[in-house]
């Protein structure tokens, strides 16, 4: 059951319902906006498509932008899910039909080793989930929301958020539970009769913003208005003409704060009077949305410093995440809320009566600088929850100023806690001098397998920011004999290390050349390892090379995936314009992934004229004009 501002929100939504009716925006509403949610909903995740490229792409359109391999495979996966979705209709879903949508969206993705339910915590933002062994009760419920009638739109649109809460709180899944959970509460809307939100990528920030105050605060206030913000501009109402309408109580009044901040009409000193006002009103979840609102001011709130010693630890939780929201938008400026209460945040760490206080606590004190060998003795002392052991060296993983602590990262990083292990096994390479890093990386393959794919997935982040300063931390280059060596028994690495390097395939180190070319050419290789070792051969060595040494052309008898990673590499200049014009005309439509693959890029950079793309176009026996926008 939601608290009083959603209630209020839901029945506001209730008298604006026709709006969103799936049926006024016609049978073919979900059909002519799949790509716009497809593509939003994937660049919210770090998809670096540009929007006219994703579009294009999942529309079936051959004139789209440049990219890597697993942004195009990322989409097409998406769009699986999503047809997948559509067939269930009217049906009741199961847990076993979130788990086979969640395998869909990794089909020939390099970390589909992580398809299904996790095994271990997770880390999201500041947040430790709870223990991996209770996810399949959790997905059983999840699913159980989503069969939920709901006998009004206000009790619909109460529903959707709900389940979206809790879907983000238990994150069933390693990756992928926002693509899933965007997915799955459209497909609940429309169930009930409402158009899809679609979340757009300006709104990233405040999406993710409005989420996190539930992790901590059990607040749903702040994500229920981001919820009506966005559906009333998907709709193309006016949210400051629909705000006026709204009644004068304090819970109306903080919709109504929502609604203009949302939309960028709030000026800051109206700002700082309605969080005065709303933080004066006695009332919890008020005193709740202003510190939320704290967080968007330019200026410094004064009640953030008589709120964070709170003793109620959700009016504390959620000012310590205005004061990260206010340091993160203007470090130099607004870091000065947590520098001036690190000791209060150390106490809270410490002695805080709740758990999610102190994992948050924990985190912010890391960002600080400040999480010193004392106080992580004095937090480990006698601890006996997992969540809080893991949150200190996950902290430290982002920090590489702990060298003092190092003996200790390495006590912990063979503990049988999976997450403490790997966690401090990680905040260890990080903090360690690099030449002990790199003599510990080169038995990696020794470790278990989720410590191997967390501490690969990691290394593949070369850099890492501190106090605005990059810096490299492992350098992949250094260590390729050994990850090479390990890739070569070891099926799990060797997927995770084919990913990592085809992100950067164009300045691919020629140490990892052979390796590829044995992936390549081995007759026992799955289709992904293969695709992606021939993707970063053609980034890296040309298409000839790649042609040469392995035979790989585009071709009937090849799948989607290798076709498209054949073909990439031969868009990089004019002089394979006829085996362009020839992989575009495949009998058997394997190349239906790959007709959208970056031609328009080439036209940008001069290598081919408008007379070539004609010619492609007529070439290209499955070409047809893009279906019209919504």
């Amino acid at each position: 059951m939601g608290g009083k501002v959603l209630d209020k929100i839901s029945a506001l939504f209730e008298e604006i319902a026709r709006n969103f009716s799936s049926a006024s925006n016609g049978p073919d509403f979900i059909k002519n906006n799949m790509a716009k949610l497809i593509f939003y909903s994937s660049a919210i995740e770090g998809n670096r498509l540009d929007d006219s490229t994703g579009l294009m792409l999942i529309n079936r359109s051959l004139e789209i932008g440049s990219g890597r391999l697993v942004d195009y495979i990322e989409l097409l996966s998406h769009k699986e899910v999503y047809e997948r979705v559509a067939k269930i209709g009217d049906n009741a879903v199961s847990s076993d039909d979130i788990i086979e949508m969640h395998e869909a969206l990794f089909v020939n993705l390099f970390n589909n080793l992580y398809a299904g339910p996790r095994r271990s915590m997770a880390s999201v933002g500041n947040f430790i989930t709870e223990d991996a062994t209770k996810i399949s009760d959790v997905i059983n419920g999840l699913a159980e929301m989503l069969n939920l009638k709901a006998a009004t739109s206000a009790e619909a649109f109460s529903n959707a958020v709900n389940f979206h809460l809790k879907f983000v709180e238990a994150h069933p899944f390693e990756d992928g539970n926002g693509r899933i959970v965007r997915v799955m509460m459209n497909w609940y809307l429309l169930r009930n009769g409402i158009a899809p939100v679609l979340i757009t990528i300006d709104k990233k920030k405040d999406y993710f913003s409005s989420l996190e105050p539930y992790n901590f605060c059990r607040y749903d206030g702040a994500f229920a208005a981001f919820m009506l913000y966005t559906m009333i501009k998907n709709s193309g109402m006016d949210p400051e003409e629909l705000a006026q309408g709204i009644g004068d109580g304090m819970e109306e009044r903080l919709i109504k704060d929502y609604l203009m901040v949302f939309d960028g009409k709030m000026d800051q000193k109206t700002l700082l009077n309605e969080i005065m006002v709303l933080y004066s009103s006695g009332d919890k979840e008020c005193i709740l949305g202003a510190l939320w609102l704290a967080g968007c001011s330019k200026a410094r709130p004064r009640l953030l410093s008589d709120a964070i010693i709170n003793k109620d630890p959700e009016i504390a939780s959620m000012t310590m995440l205005s004061m990260e929201k206010r340091a993160n938008a203007s470090a130099d400026e607004s870091i000065a809320d947590l520098e001036e209460h690190a000791g209060t945040l150390k106490a809270i760490a410490l002695n805080g009566t709740d758990n999610r206080e102190r994992l948050l606590a924990i985190s912010l004190l890391g960002k600080l600088w400040v999480l010193d060998g004392d106080t992580v003795g004095d937090l480990l002392k006698d601890q006996k929850d997992l969540r809080v052991t893991a949150q200190i060296f996950n902290t430290l993983r982002y920090n590489s100023k702990n060298q003092g602590m190092v003996g200790l990262m390495d006590s912990y990083a063979g503990e049988s806690s999976i997450d403490v292990g790997t966690n401090a096994y990680i905040a260890l390479l990080v903090n360690a001098p690099t030449e002990y890093s790199e003599k510990r990386l080169r038995n990696i393959g020794n470790e278990r397998d989720e410590v191997k794919d967390e501490v690969i997935k990691w290394l593949g982040r070369i850099e890492k920011e501190e106090h605005g300063n990059k810096k490299k931390m492992i350098n992949l280059d250094v260590i390729a004999n050994t990850l090479i060596a390990t890739a070569k028994s070891d099926s799990r690495v060797r997927k995770l290390l084919l990913g990592h390097l085809s992100l950067d395939a164009e300045g691919l180190n020629r140490s990892y050349i052979g390796m590829l070319k044995d992936v390549v050419n081995d007759k026992g290789s799955d289709e992904t390892e293969k695709a992606y070792a021939a993707y970063c051969m053609g980034k890296s060595m040309g298409y000839d090379y790649l042609h040469s040494e392995t035979g790989l052309r585009v071709d009937d008898a090849n799948s989607n995936i290798i076709n498209m990673a054949v073909f990439l590499s031969l868009t990089a200049g004019k002089e394979h314009a006829n085996e362009i014009i020839e992989a575009l005309d495949v009998k058997n439509d394997s190349l239906n992934a790959v007709e959208a693959v970056s031609i328009s890029r080439m036209l940008d950079e001069n290598a081919f004229g408008a007379d070539f793309l004609f010619l492609c176009r007529e070439s290209f026996h499955a070409w047809r004009p893009m279906p019209p926008s919504a």
